[in-house]
């Protein structure tokens, strides 16, 4: 009817639409204005997409106030160490040293950026290579979606930790590069479910038909016309997935798999921390917490998306 009220105020229908009783609209919003409408109501997204700001911007400039506050994350003075070792959280160290006498502050500060990058470049791999093999799956069927499905379950089939230690193991070195390859790598069969299952719903309607019936060719009518009116769900899962990948990274580099010492991980600053619970539980409280923080932070953000991307969502 807003439509119908627009094209009626446009032709000069202002006065048939009175004489008929009915008021005109304000032009109807798009659905990405209204769905950002609807997540800026959603506190506790918007609470995680401040938090996920804050730690990129802390990650992003640590170089030019971290180790001129809080001390090098990697070197260790030799002459002071003694002195520094697990020291509990003070003004100097606010979050203590570690047991080599390291600032706790400034490895979470740099350990950050690991998480991070892993996280984004890792979700952008699965992503990459589960929008191509969804796409196949949904739009031929018949024998490719059966050959992607059965690979997707073969994939489901192995533990998904000692997958990924094979994987790293196989590739030849330790370090942030393998984490995030195997991650990505390993990932992409739950996007590609999920892509496969949206696209089955999109390729449906009558505007693919449409397309179809004008000659559009395959490509055009995945990229123009099923790809935006389905991605919609793989914003939701690979926001919540860059959580999933940063948990994953720290449990890798719990196990040794992943970033090496001395370069800071949250992963490995809490396998430091194992032998210290008793008497420095300030080791594992801090990148622990940075863990949970962020974490929590991409699932909230994650969840709002969900909510604000529904077009079926009532307000």
């Amino acid at each position: 009817m807003t439509q119908d009220l627009d094209k009626l105020q446009a032709t000069g229908g202002v006065d048939l639409v009175q004489d008929t009783g009915l008021e005109l609209m304000g032009p109807a919003r798009s659905l990405r204005a209204d769905a950002l409408r609807r997540l800026r109501k959603n506190k506790l997204a918007i609470a995680g997409l401040v938090w996920i700001v804050i730690v990129v911007l802390v990650a992003i400039t640590a170089d030019l106030w971290v180790p001129r506050w809080l001390g090098d994350p990697v070197e260790i003075d030799s002459t002071t160490a003694a002195q520094r070792m697990l020291l509990g959280p003070s003004w100097e160290h606010p979050f203590g040293t570690d047991k080599l006498g390291r600032d706790i502050a400034s490895r979470v500060v740099y350990g950050a950026r690991v998480s991070l990058i892993v996280g984004v470049l890792a979700v952008a791999i699965m992503v990459l290579i589960g929008l191509v093999m969804g796409a196949i799956a949904a739009y031929y069927g018949g024998i490719w979606d059966s050959i992607i499905m059965r690979l997707a379950d073969i994939f489901f089939a192995f533990p998904y930790i000692l997958f990924a230690i094979t994987l790293i193991a196989v590739l030849g070195r330790r370090g942030i590069e393998n984490v995030f390859l195997a991650i990505g790598l390993l990932g992409w069969p739950s996007i590609a479910r999920v892509f496969r299952s949206s696209v089955l719903s999109v390729k449906e309607n009558e505007y693919v038909d449409a397309a179809r019936a004008l000659g559009a060719s395959t490509w055009r009518i995945l990229f123009r016309h099923i790809l935006p009116n389905a991605v919609a769900p793989i914003i939701v899962y690979a926001t919540m997935s860059i959580g999933g990948a940063i948990l994953t990274e720290a449990a890798l580099s719990f196990l040794g798999m992943g970033v090496q010492p001395p370069n800071p991980s949250w992963g490995n600053m809490l396998s430091d921390a194992r032998a210290f619970m008793q008497s420095a539980p300030h080791m594992m409280l801090f990148p622990g917490l940075a863990i949970l923080t962020t974490v929590l932070a991409f699932v909230l953000l994650g969840d709002g998306l969900r909510d604000a991307l529904d077009v079926k969502m009532k307000e």
